[in-house]
């Protein structure tokens, strides 16, 4: 199948974001607004559907977040939404949080990074994002490819992002070095215990047994006993055909 050589969108990181209200624009990774009718937003042919319940109205408090496959050393991974539990809830990520491409330059005495995304199809997606006037971030079947830059001006990320009502939120954040490739590969939906403070935009304090990865393009189910205990299990749910 060809692929076509595509060029990231260019968004503005103002306006008013899905979760956190102000707070999520300060962050060091702010929310892009998407257009109205963006064809982005069309959920990716690889389904995820996770089906979370809880027992005795036991709240739990969840953020989710992305993790590769493969690759992206040193990244890491980034609160992109949350989500409370008291009873039952239904996900359908690859529609309700698409995946796509970040990018990011974040100039020394400017307030907020310029930024860019790009809708994920598959891992050898081609792409370009010119992100400021000298800095353009390529994306290939090798990787993300990284010119060389003055790294004492400018501070580059590259990762990965999920597009939740009009807006693609951070999920995954790799930091980039001058002219270094930067090979990674997508890899699961993760949910993780909120720590009581992380907003959206912020790392995620993972905490071992606390996160529960889900790799793309499988049915799960978690379930949370009545000390809050969570358990995740893959689980066939009945799909039509134009479902999947």
């Amino acid at each position: 199948m060809a692929v076509v050589r595509k060029e990231g969108r260019r968004f503005m990181s103002t306006g008013r974001p899905l979760l956190e209200g102000q707070r999520a624009r300060e962050s060091r990774f702010p929310p892009l607004k998407l257009p109205a009718h963006d064809p982005q937003l069309l959920a990716i042919a690889t389904a995820t559907t996770v089906r979370i319940t809880t027992v005795s109205q036991v709240r739990v408090e969840l953020v989710l977040t992305f993790a590769p496959s493969a690759g992206g050393t040193g990244g890491a991974p980034i609160v992109a939404a949350r989500q409370t539990v008291t009873s039952e809830v239904l996900l359908d990520l690859s529609s309700q949080a698409g995946l796509c491409w970040m990018g990011q330059v974040l100039t020394r005495g400017n307030l907020s990074p310029n930024q860019l995304h790009q809708r994920f199809t598959d891992n050898a997606d081609v792409f370009s994002m010119p992100i400021t006037s000298d800095i353009t971030l390529a994306h290939d079947d090798a990787g993300w490819n990284i010119p060389h830059y003055d790294s004492t001006k400018h501070t580059v990320s590259v990762g990965f992002g999920l597009m939740i009502q009009g807006w693609a939120y951070w999920s995954y954040s790799i930091p980039c070095s001058p002219g270094q490739p930067v090979p990674v590969s997508a890899g699961s939906y993760e949910l993780v215990r909120w720590d009581g403070h992380e907003k959206v935009g912020d790392p995620v304090a993972l905490s071992g047994l606390d996160a529960w990865k889900m790799p793309m393009g499988q049915d799960y189910a978690l379930s949370f006993d009545a000390r809050g205990n969570g358990k995740l299990t893959a689980a066939l749910f009945a799909r039509t055909k134009r479902d999947r």
